[in-house]
């Protein structure tokens, strides 16, 4: 009996602790473009999220690894000036502190300190949005062995 309660327990903090993620569910509550995965990476669940009309925060776990996701409607950040700057312009030099990583779809600056911590900290815009550079996309994540930039592909 007492090894069925400390079982019972455990599957009821287990189930308490996580929440089920359904990226349409976080869109209709925020009202400005977001950049959410359309699935978790294996192992992945969502742990908290917190989702306003000009804001959202999500943050996934699997163990000790995380993935963070903040974005904000409107200007929001210095790099993110700094980021628009570069976009416009081809030969515009940035703060050597980022380095600029792109994917099929996007362009951003990751924090080259933090890299080296194995974290990866990223503010970015999509390609298509032309020169524009109107909301604040962030993604940090300590992600392991699983590859950054795929995550960052699956973001729709």
């Amino acid at each position: 009996m007492k090894k069925f309660l400390v079982l019972l327990s455990f599957f009821l903090l287990v189930s308490c602790n996580s929440q089920s993620y359904d990226h349409n569910e976080v869109r209709e509550k925020a009202s400005f473009k977001l950049w959410l995965p359309k699935s978790l990476p294996d192992t992945f669940q969502l742990e908290k999220s917190n989702v306003e009309d000009d804001s959202v925060f999500v943050r996934f776990v699997s163990g000790d690894k995380w993935i963070e996701m903040y974005q904000h409607e409107g200007n929001y950040s210095s790099t993110q000036t700094e980021l628009k700057k570069y976009i416009e312009s081809s030969d515009y030099s940035f703060d050597n502190e980022y380095e600029v990583f792109e994917t099929t779809e996007f362009i951003g600056f990751l924090n080259k300190s933090l890299l080296g911590l194995g974290i990866s900290d990223y503010i970015f815009a999509n390609k298509d949005g032309g020169n524009k550079v109107e909301n604040y996309y962030k993604v940090n994540a300590n992600l392991g062995d699983y590859s950054f930039d795929a995550f960052i592909e699956s973001l729709n």
